[in-house]
């Protein structure tokens, strides 16, 4: 973990592994979100949101998520959700960058 403060912003870097050991075979989203949707978490450059080691059969791309689409294609459970738990939403996962791996299976 390494953090900056630059230009009046807080700049954090780090890696991050999974718990378990992710089967690579299909689609997988992989995302950093703050669910409290007080931190924005942004990936500056596509290269800094990358896996190491993918094989071969693997491919992957940065998705940056429209906000208004986001917000249209969510609008009802975002509204019963602000009204039932305003502090249960996973809003900040909606707007989320995400690395998207699609694995072919090996062989």
């Amino acid at each position: 973990l390494m953090a900056n403060f630059d230009n009046d912003q807080l700049i954090i870097l780090f890696e991050s592994e999974p718990k378990a050991p992710i089967k690579l075979s299909g689609k997988i989203d992989i995302g950093v979100y703050d669910p409290t949707f007080y931190t924005a978490i942004d990936f500056t450059e596509d290269a800094h949101l990358q896996v190491d080691g993918l094989p071969p059969t693997c491919t992957s791309k940065v998705v940056r998520p429209n906000p208004d689409e986001a917000i249209a294609q969510n609008q009802k459970t975002l509204t019963d959700a602000f009204f039932n738990d305003p502090t249960g939403t996973d809003m900040s996962k909606i707007f989320a960058t995400k690395l998207e791996l699609t694995c072919q299976p090996e062989g």
